[in-house]
């Protein structure tokens, strides 16, 4: 620590002076100048302590050797407080060999290390001095082992630490420094003048060494020097130093007086020499020479010129400088650098260019006038703006025109009729080129005439002339014009349209005339009316009007429409309006309007543009291979009519208005298409569908034979319908009676018995198809008639014959059985059972009947009652028995005591069934024997008991309640003598305590006696459990006491089991993100505007226990098979506000040989548009909380779990994992109904659970066991412990993560409570509580049946609004 007293003293007697401003080494290493890494440190080395008298060597650099006259010296030294600087002496140079080790203390008085300076960060620049004084007791010396060091910034006031006056140093050399060391202001009015160091005074000194510049924003890598009062840019500077006082001192610069490591003070913008930088270049070209002009700040001493890579000496000491004897047209790169005090300047690049030289000049015109020639000449090349042109009339040089710059030059005072010889010389940069010569003579005039313009009326000309004509001669179909003759045009009006011109003009000047130059041609005839045209569509008509004649382009059009004028197509020139519609059909009347040169002309036209419609079409005949249709169709206009079979164009259909298609397949399925087309489109198709009648099948025949007659059916399908005639033939001759007929065919005058060969044939169309068969006309005669089976209500039987029966004739007990017709066998059922039974069967055909065959049979009786036989022992009943009748042999017995069925007596044969391992003193008085046969039933009741008494009188006599129990006590049960087995566990007691309920809630009651016999009987009792103290509900200010949980219910910005945790909600954006893991039951909820504030939550085990704490089994949910389904972004209704709101569902489930099911549901509700929005109110078991908006709701359902005991619990087990922490902290604020903990992460952010010890067990609420506990530093354990059910159950926790809105400074400072909610969690879940047997003891809640059987998928029961 940092002396303050002496420091104090020192500041008090400073004297100044400067001790030195530059030491160099001997550096093997680094030429005599110190480079400073990061991370090294440089010492100062004291030879002698003498009071007097006392040396600082130099400083050197950290484990660096330095080579001093013929030995060499290399220090050593750790910055950490107390370790001695080792200096290793060499007898040679470079610090080759063995060395002499000496250790600096610094208690000794010499070789002691003072000072030592950080490169960390490494400094950049100066504009300080480092004051250092001699404590008071010593009478001389600069820089003594007890001495202490400042830095100060120049012209600027500090207030150094210990010290309550200000210092202000401004200037100074090598000598002294001026200012003010006690001034009483920033601004001191007088400035002293402080010496160098002398006997029993203190002084100044300054780094001698350089240091590497990083690289920064505002200057490139480099090695700037460090020197005392010299300016320079800015720079950071951190300043350690070590002696036997204090450790390390961090130099600040503001004044401040705290002994903490303060921000490294950063200098304003100082100047120190620097090395030149060019700023500014330019040059001039000649075609063989450059000129350069050059300038750079920072006083240059000199220059380095490069040209095309050769140094141009010339240049060295000069600004500006000339190169000659270049390349013409060429480009060379300059390169500069200028050279002063403060080193080179960063190399100046450019390309420079030398002109081409001059070319030849070029006589771009020569014209010649009566007294004078205008020449105009270019060149190319050279240098710009110095060509200087001359111009020679006949090789003699024109005095006007010599030297001049101008491209022109006009030639006067020549006679007419002249022919001249004219040249161009031109000079540039020193060279002289001469054009080719061009001749200029001045004659009579050569003419040029244009006819301009022709209207149906008019002539219009243009003309000039060479040789500057003074007058023209014009002619007009050989008339003269003289108004033409002093003009350069002339319009010839009065003309007929249509006529032949001829148009002569001639060109006089001082010369003579020219030529005559004669144009011919015609005058226009006037328009012709417009013809009209049109092109229409549904959307638009595009009309076309040319007239023919008038005025080429100059014909104006304006177009009409029923009487309308068409605004785009008003005085227009196009000969084409086009016209939007709105409707599919219309017609319109048009008048369009021409005028051409004056002239009008108009014609009208109208336009109908309607859809065909096909008025009419129908199927005349389709046959096998043909089909004929007809069809019509009325249009306005022109129209093409198209006719598709199949798809494919029928042309020969589109003319006429029928159509006939043969050649066909027959049986084919056909499309009939017909439309019609004109220029308005096309009209709906109409279509005819069907299929061709297909070919006429083989006929089929049926025969209807009689004695004297026989009647020939016949059929055939396919075919034209009512089309197909029929011919019979017997014996392949035609019955005449039967030719071509369409209906049967009856063939008379024949005797029995016979035998025909019957052959029919079909036409129909084009086809004929026949068939034969033959017929044998005789009386059957039967065969056969055997008994198959009899029971006790039915026989069956079989029977056959010969000569071909159409049928049997049936009868039983004479009673005709038509259902055996046609088969050749008869069961009948319903008959009396054991009666005799009469058979007789006769077969018929065609040819009469058979003598009947006539048997006889007996039925089985129907099963008796059965007789029974019981015996019974001390736990078991024997039964035997017997049945009469039935079916021989198929008599089933089955025993049933009540409705269940005795296992090994379920459909029997054997006539005994033993009842064993029943308990003592049994008594059934329902014990059913069933015999069955033949599907007839007989049963009998029978009774079996070893003697006991019935049981009766059970009641409740008392039963009282506190805020978490029951206790119930009954009357003894008169009866039986075994035990009860009840909630509390297997007792004989009549009384029960059931504890770990809910306060202030309606439960029944109900008490069950029976032993192993009897009918149980139950009475039943209803009690209120009593509330909590007041005093349990100790809210702060920020909530408010549920009067029924008496728990507190907090206000909107406040959590905690008091509601003593505030929270600052986000306002609005970067909801918490929540990612699912798709494999497992565990949730990442992050903060939205963070990507470093998280936490993750996983169910991770189910453990059964026994009451001893043993586990007996653990289900690693991580390691099952979960199905993961997601609802997104679901809009429901706030209950408090009714806006909306936006609901994410995540949901596990999966199953386990222990559980029916286990299912785990996270729910997130979210502002929409990121709004503000009020708590979330919830209710669980009685219980009032309300939910912060970006909660997330945990909700997990197990289902008949498979206990091993009814003793044993179920841990749900859950973690809580958040980053590693350094800081970490779990702290279990509150236990009691409801438990609170805090974990805090090292970013200032804590996870807030919030764990009720409710749950509902198969409907009931009760009170459960939570633990909460630190695996690590960054993973929490939440345990809830719950005893048996039989069902299913639910509980309810909370977690928020909660993020500091103003994050500690100190890392694990954890004073700061400005929290904000960021994260909120409900962790509901099936909780597995203890139900058990009272004698049976059952409780359930009131009114549990109406109130909370949907309790767990409607909690957020407004959700659904």
């Amino acid at each position: 620590m940092i002396d303050h007293r002496k420091l104090k003293y020192f500041l008090s007697i400073f004297l100044f002076f400067v001790l030195f401003s530059n030491i160099n080494h001997s550096n093997s290493n680094n030429n005599g100048n110190i480079v400073l890494a990061a991370n090294e440190y440089l010492i100062e080395w004291e030879t002698v302590c003498q009071e007097n008298n006392p040396v600082r060597v130099s400083t050197y650099r950290n484990q660096t050797c330095y080579n001093q006259g013929s030995k060499s010296y290399r220090y050593t030294f750790t910055i950490a407080f107390g370790e001695p600087v080792v200096r290793e002496g060499f007898d040679g140079l470079d610090c080759i060999g063995t060395a002499t080790v000496y250790q600096g203390s610094m208690l000794q008085c010499s070789n002691n290390i003072l000072f030592v300076y950080s490169a960390d960060p490494i400094i950049e620049k100066p504009g300080w001095v480092a004051v250092e004084n001699t404590p008071s007791t010593m009478s001389s010396g600069c820089g003594s082992m007890d001495s202490a060091r400042h830095l100060f910034k120049l012209n600027t006031c500090t207030q150094p630490f210990g010290s309550t006056t200000n210092f202000y140093i401004s200037n100074g050399d090598e000598n002294q420094v001026i200012g003010d060391l006690n001034a009483a202001s920033c601004t001191p009015s007088t400035l002293n003048t402080y010496p160098r160091c002398s006997p029993g005074l203190s002084g100044i000194v300054t780094p001698p060494f350089e240091w590497i510049v990083p690289p920064i924003t505002y200057i490139s890598r480099a090695q700037l020097k460090l020197e005392s009062f010299s300016t320079t840019f800015k720079f950071p500077y951190t300043y350690k130093t070590l002696n036997q006082n204090y450790s390390r001192v961090s130099i600040s610069m503001d004044g401040g007086t705290d002994l903490f490591p303060r921000p490294l003070y950063v200098s304003p913008n100082i100047d120190i020499p620097l090395p030149p930088v060019i700023n500014s270049f330019s040059y001039v070209s000649g075609t063989t020479w450059l000129r350069l002009t050059y300038n750079a700040t920072n006083s240059p001493t000199s220059y380095q010129v490069s040209v095309n890579y050769v140094t141009q000496l010339q240049c060295e000491q000069v600004s500006t400088c000339t190169i000659p004897n270049l390349s013409p047209g060429y480009q060379f790169p300059v390169g500069i650098v200028a050279s002063g005090i403060g080193g080179g300047s960063a190399p100046f690049s450019a390309t420079v260019a030398t002109y081409k030289l001059l070319g030849t000049p070029l006589i771009t015109m020569a014209v010649g006038y009566a007294n004078q020639i205008v020449v105009q000449y270019t060149s190319a090349d050279g240098i710009p703006g110095q060509t200087y042109y001359t111009v020679l009339q006949d090789s003699i040089e024109v005095p006007a025109c010599k030297n001049i710059t101008l491209t022109q030059c006009v030639i006067t005072g020549l006679p007419p009729g002249y022919s001249k010889s004219v040249t161009v010389s031109a000079v540039n940069d020193g060279r002289t080129m001469v054009s080719s010569a061009k001749q200029v003579t001045f004659t009579e005039p050569v003419m040029t005439v244009t006819v301009t313009r022709i209207t149906t009326t008019s002539l219009s000309i243009q003309y000039s002339g060479t040789m500057t004509p003074t007058s023209y001669s014009v002619s007009f179909n050989s008339i003269d014009q003289p108004s033409c003759s002093s003009t350069t045009t002339c319009t010839i009006s009065g003309l007929a349209p249509g006529s032949p011109f001829s148009v002569s003009v001639i060109g006089i000047n001082e010369v003579g005339n020219s030529l005559p130059v004669v144009k011919t041609g015609q005058i226009y005839n006037i328009i012709s009316a417009p013809i009209i045209s049109f092109t229409p569509s549904a959307s638009q008509i595009i009309v076309n009007y040319p007239v023919t004649d008038g005025i080429p382009n100059e014909t104006r059009y304006s177009v009409s429409m029923d009487g309308v004028a068409v605004g785009a197509c008003a005085n227009t020139l196009s000969s084409t309006c086009t016209i939007p519609v709105a409707q599919k059909e219309y017609s319109h009347n048009f008048l369009v309007q021409a005028i051409n040169d004056g002239i009008s002309k108009q014609n009208s036209s109208t336009l109908y543009f309607y859809l065909p419609v096909i008025t009419s079409y129908s199927l005349i005949e389709k046959r096998t291979r043909s089909i004929s249709f007809n069809y019509t169709v009325a249009s306005d206009v022109t129209y093409s009519l198209y006719v598709r079979f199949n798809g494919a164009p029928r042309p020969v259909c589109s003319r006429g208005n029928n159509c006939t298609l043969g050649g066909l397949t027959p049986g084919m399925t056909y499309n009939i298409t017909i439309y019609a087309v004109n220029w308005a489109g096309a009209t709906e198709s109409v279509y005819l569908l069907g299929n061709l009648y297909s070919p006429i099948s083989t006929p089929t025949i049926n025969l209807q034979p009689s004695p004297n007659e026989l009647i020939v059916g016949y059929n055939v399908t396919g075919g034209i319908p009512s089309k197909t005639l029929y011919t019979t033939k017997l014996d392949d001759i035609d019955v005449p009676s039967c030719i071509n007929i369409t209906d049967e065919c009856v063939v008379n005058g024949i005797q029995q018995p016979y035998t025909y060969n019957i052959t029919v044939v079909a036409t129909n169309d084009v086809d004929t198809t026949q068939n034969s068969t033959t017929i044998d006309f005789l009386q059957p005669t039967m065969t056969s008639l055997v008994l198959n089976d009899t029971r006790t209500t039915s026989v069956s039987f079989n029977y056959t014959a010969t000569g071909n029966p159409q049928g049997y004739k049936v009868f039983v007990n004479a009673i005709l059985q038509p259902a055996c017709t046609l088969l050749n066998y008869c069961v009948v059922n319903g008959l009396d059972n054991g009666s005799n039974v009469d058979i007789m069967v006769n077969a018929y055909n065609e040819d009469g009947e058979s003598a009947a065959s006539i048997m006889k049979a007996t039925l089985y009786p129907s099963i008796s009652v059965p007789i029974a036989n019981v015996t019974t022992t001390a736990n078991s009943i024997l039964l035997e028995f017997s049945s009469t009748g039935g079916v021989p042999n198929e008599t089933l017995y089955t025993v049933r005591i009540s409705t269940d069925k005795v296992a090994g007596c379920i459909q029997i044969t054997s006539l005994s069934c033993l009842i064993s391992n029943l308990s003592p003193h049994f008594y059934y008085n329902n014990i059913i024997l069933t015999a069955s046969n033949d599907f007839a039933y007989e049963s009998i009741q029978l009774t079996a008991s070893a003697s006991d008494n019935i049981l009766y009188g059970l009641q409740f006599t008392d039963i009282q309640s506190t805020n978490r129990s029951i206790n119930s006590v009954w009357t003894s049960v008169v009866g039986d003598n075994s035990s009860w087995a009840i909630v509390c566990g297997d007792i004989s007691s009549t009384n029960c305590q059931v504890d770990n309920l809910i306060p202030s809630t309606f439960y029944y009651v109900m008490v069950t006696g029976k032993n192993t016999f009897y009918k149980t009987i139950s009475n039943y009792s209803s009690i209120k459990t009593l509330g909590n103290p007041e005093s349990s509900c100790t809210c702060s200010v920020n909530g408010k006491c549920d009067p029924i949980s008496r728990r507190c219910v907090c206000l909107e910005g406040w959590i905690g089991a008091n509601c003593d945790i505030k929270y600052e909600k986000p306002s609005g954006g970067n909801p918490p993100d929540i990612i699912p893991n798709p494999n497992d039951p565990s949730i990442i909820v992050v903060d939205g505007g963070s990507d470093n504030s998280f936490f993750t939550f996983s169910l991770n085990k189910i453990i059964e226990k026994t009451s001893e704490e043993t586990i007996v089994t653990i289900v690693e949910l991580t390691g099952l098979n979960w199905t993961l389904s997601k609802t997104i972004n679901q809009t429901i209704v706030h209950p408090t506000t009714g806006t909306n709101i936006t609901m994410n569902q995540y949901s596990y489930n999966t199953t386990h040989p222990k559980a029916q099911s286990i299912s785990i549901t996270f729910t997130q509700i979210l502002p929409i548009n990121n709004q503000t929005i009020p708590d979330y109110p919830m209710e669980f078991a009685g219980e009032k909380f309300n939910l912060t908006a970006g909660s997330l709701k945990y909700q997990i359902d197990v289902k008949r779990w498979n206990f091993t005991s009814r003793l044993n619990v179920l841990e749900i087990q859950s973690s809580i994992n958040s980053p590693y922490d350094e800081c970490y902290d779990s702290n279990l604020m509150y236990s009691g109904e409801t438990s609170t903990f805090i974990l805090e992460q090292a970013d200032g952010h804590i996870v807030y659970g919030r764990i009720s010890d409710r749950a509902i067990l198969d409907t009931i609420p009760r009170v459960t066991k939570v633990e909460v506990s630190a695996q690590n530093e960054s993973t929490t354990i939440i345990s809830m412990i719950v005893s048996h059910f039989d069902n299913e159950m639910t509980i309810d926790p909370d977690f928020s993560l909660l993020i500091n809105t103003n994050p500690r400074t100190n890392h694990c400072d954890k004073k700061s409570n400005a929290w904000r909610i960021a994260v909120g969690v409900v962790v509901g879940g099936v909780a597995l509580i203890a139900a058990g047997v009272v004698t049976v003891l059952l409780i359930k809640k009131r009114k549990t049946a109406r109130k909370y059987n949907k309790s767990m998928e409607s909690k957020l029961k407004k959700f659904n609004n």
